[in-house]
């Protein structure tokens, strides 16, 4: 018999729907007994000239220390009415924040990052992560964590 998805991946929520004029930080989670984490940010169409997402990195669930992330990772996205994901590849290295204006336009969109746990400064003692979402006034958008965990079953990990 199949496992069910939830005995293999966790999901949590990261960005509950809310407009994001302003930015609006998401929940942090625990990358300790996760493999790797997809951060899933889903976006109806709207009218924001702006809107970026970022990837920070903590020594604590709440309070302590917070840097950024980063990233190296390819991301995909799917947009519009588009049946498949296109893969992006940062040309220039590294990246912290990414203006998904360029990449989706006003446009709904469902954009997919990847971050592992050795994309953080774990010898420093930083084990989790949160996203930021950075828009303007006519944006809506939510995220959430995926995530591929060390221990079965997954639904039962403190995320």
């Amino acid at each position: 018999m199949e496992k069910f998805l939830a005995e293999g991946k966790a999901i949590k929520s990261a960005v509950v729907p809310q407009d994001l004029n302003g930015g609006v930080s998401g929940e942090r989670i625990d990358l300790r007994n996760i493999h790797r984490v997809g951060v899933l940010v889903s976006l109806p169409a709207g009218t924001a000239a702006a809107l970026s997402v970022e990837f920070k990195q903590h020594d604590a669930i709440t309070a302590g220390v917070t840097k950024d992330i980063s990233l190296e990772n390819r991301y995909f996205h799917k947009v519009g009415a588009a049946v498949s994901y296109t893969e992006v590849k940062k040309e220039d290295d590294a990246y912290i924040a990414i203006d998904l204006v360029a990449e989706v336009g006003v446009d709904k969109a469902v954009v997919l990052f990847e971050i592992l746990p050795e994309d953080l400064d774990v010898n420093g003692g930083f084990g989790f992560i949160s996203i930021n979402l950075i828009g303007d006034i006519g944006r809506i958008g939510s995220a959430s964590y995926i995530c591929e965990s060390k221990c079965l079953p997954a639904y039962k990990v403190e995320l």
